[in-house]
């Protein structure tokens, strides 16, 4: 497993070369900015079964890097404060200052969590990612392992109504949102300890 120390490392390596695919491709550079982006995409093949933050984190820079080549703003910083107001629009003030309705937490039948487990016991035998190793997360969804994560956040990398299943078979699912940004939080659908303790 990563440590923060050389994930910090990493990203700081990730986001200079994807700054620089930025520059070569406003100037012209074509040969330079397919190594550099070459370089993305061989990092974010390194990182797919090993980091999922890490991973995410390039698939983003290369989104970003596409969404740079294709706007019309030539200089990267105008376009990164471009980016950063975009999440502002269409927002306004609302004097009521009223908070969006949380959805509801369904709890997970006991068929279900069982399933859930299964899959996430079976995929960590397959690929090494036992509890003892390196802990973390396996997410489900629709049935199929969907990824791994070191620590429950992020719930914008998923869809909602994916299953978190930790090394104790715990499970969290991924609420609000939508499929195109993400879901918004993590809930809590089947306790181990809860359910050992219902069932004695």
């Amino acid at each position: 497993m990563i440590s923060s120390e050389i994930r910090k490392d990493k990203v700081a390596i990730v986001s200079t070369l994807g700054y620089r695919a930025c520059l070569a491709y406003k100037r012209s550079e074509w040969e330079r900015a397919h190594l550099l982006d070459r370089q993305l995409s061989s990092w974010s093949s390194a990182f797919h079964r090993v980091d999922s933050d890490l991973f995410w984190f390039i698939s983003y820079v290369k989104r970003m890097v596409g969404e740079f080549l294709v706007s019309e703003i030539p200089d990267f910083h105008a376009f990164a404060m471009f980016k950063a107001c975009q999440a502002f629009q269409g927002l306004q003030l609302d004097e009521s200052d009223e908070q969006p309705e949380e959805q509801p937490v369904h709890h997970l039948t006991p068929e279900s969590a069982a399933r859930n487990i299964e899959i996430s016991e079976q995929w960590r035998s397959e690929t090494h990612y036992t509890p003892q190793l390196v802990g973390g997360y396996v997410i489900v969804y629709a049935g199929q392992v969907a990824g791994w994560i070191a620590q429950l956040r992020d719930p914008q990398h998923w869809e909602p109504g994916a299953i978190a299943v930790d090394p104790d078979g715990n499970q969290y699912q991924s609420f609000g949102g939508d499929e195109y940004y993400g879901a918004r939080s993590w809930g809590c659908v089947w306790n181990i300890k809860n359910r050992i303790g219902a069932a004695a």
